[in-house]
């Protein structure tokens, strides 16, 4: 009568054929991680110039912050003539 240790022929194929696919998808998500890896890196390289060219194209384009200086310079100005023209009309 077998005992419950006793593993077939068949039970020790299985397992080795197994533990080789096992090997096999293990290997190949290897594969997949070191690929995305360096697709990271080219792609973060490819962002990085593409910024640099951005900064330098935009460098010299009139910003909403140099606007907003601009109207507040204007405004600045405009009010000073206001009180300028009250003040001469009042003389």
């Amino acid at each position: 009568m077998p005992e419950k240790d006793d593993i077939t022929a068949l039970e020790k194929h299985g397992q080795t054929v197994l533990a080789a696919a096992l090997l096999a998808a293990i290997t190949w998500m290897g594969g997949v991680v070191l690929t995305t890896n360096t697709d990271v890196k080219v792609l973060s390289e490819k962002i990085s110039g593409i910024d640099k060219r951005l900064d330098a194209l935009s460098q010299d384009r009139f910003t909403r912050s140099d606007a907003a200086a601009e109207v507040r310079i204007i405004d600045q100005r405009f009010k000073a003539l206001e009180t300028r023209v009250r003040h001469l009309e009042k003389r």
